[in-house]
């Protein structure tokens, strides 16, 4: 549910989980709290999303290779 006059008490849920890898701690982590119609806090702000961030993690693209260089340097890359 979204609440646009307050966008950091919008909630939401998402059943069984978060993953769908089986293993997954986050595989049906939500599946308890669904089953009792919970929910959970979708924050919108960076000040809420910041104070309640438990991980970051920061993706980066592969560094590029002899192959790749040569394939970016020709004429529509082919």
């Amino acid at each position: 549910m979204v609440d646009v006059g307050s966008w950091d008490d919008s909630v939401a849920m998402n059943s069984p989980g978060q993953s769908d890898v089986p293993g997954s701690p986050h595989y049906d982590d939500l599946f308890a709290s669904w089953a009792a119609d919970g929910s959970f806090p979708l924050l919108y702000s960076r000040d809420a999303v910041e104070k309640h961030t438990r991980r970051t993690i920061t993706l980066r693209p592969p560094a590029p290779t002899a192959q790749s260089r040569a394939s970016s340097a020709e004429p529509n890359g082919t």
